[in-house]
């Protein structure tokens, strides 16, 4: 069974050693982790799977390579907020659930997505809160807007 001990650098950050024995030698093992998450999460695998590490790393890089939803990321977004009133976290939540998590349930990716979707995204929003066609506009407001969005 696979075990956590906190080690306390010089500098009063502390880190974490996960410590198992290898099941085909027998040889004691131990790597050191960042944060106590990542710690009881490979213990927690070490242990699910024999305390083989070659599984264990293989699910850790195979949850590492999920690419996230759009209403994932802007829901992190809103939970990382700094100080922000009640008033506007409950309009971004709002808008996120009535607004993004609708029009996205196909559960598209962030990396997936193309500039020209998200600009089709945006002028599908602003037609809806305007009800209306919007102004004319230039190429270069269009091109602009490409170039931030292509940039992100």
């Amino acid at each position: 069974m696979a075990s956590i001990s906190t080690r306390t650098k010089k500098d009063g950050s502390k880190s974490f050693m996960v410590r198992w024995r290898e099941p085909k030698t027998g040889k004691a093992q131990g790597l050191t982790v960042a944060t106590e998450s990542e710690a009881e999460t490979l213990k927690r695998l070490l242990d699910a799977n024999g305390q083989n590490f070659e599984i264990a790393q293989h699910a850790i890089l195979t949850n590492a390579k999920r690419v996230p939803t759009v209403a994932e990321v802007i829901q992190e977004h809103i939970d990382l907020l700094i100080r922000p009133s009640s008033g506007t976290v409950k309009t971004y939540q709002t808008m996120l659930d009535f607004h993004v998590k609708k029009i996205t349930s196909q559960r598209r990716h962030t990396r997936r997505s193309s500039s020209s979707t998200s600009v089709t995204w945006s002028v599908s929003l602003e037609l809806r809160a305007s009800d209306s066609v919007p102004a004319c506009r230039g190429p270069t407001a269009w091109h602009s807007r490409s170039s931030v969005l292509a940039a992100q």
